[in-house]
């Protein structure tokens, strides 16, 4: 990752796995669990790559990853 990346914090929500950044509040990344749709705002003009994972709590852990 370079020095200019940003590291997301990532939540489930209901069914959507959300990656958020905290130094762009306005970018949002979300990823369907179970469809694997993928949605993202506020990308307009930011030119910094955001990284981020989710890895469910439990046994079974499902790995998501926003990029």
């Amino acid at each position: 990752m370079a020095k200019s990346d940003h590291k997301c914090y990532s939540e489930q929500e209901g069914d959507w796995v959300v990656f958020r950044c905290p130094l762009c509040p306005d970018y949002e990344r979300r990823i369907h669990s179970k469809t694997g749709e993928m949605k993202t705002e506020g990308t307009v003009g930011n030119m910094h790559k955001h990284h981020g994972v989710y890895v469910k709590p439990g046994f079974g852990t499902n790995l998501y990853c926003s990029n």
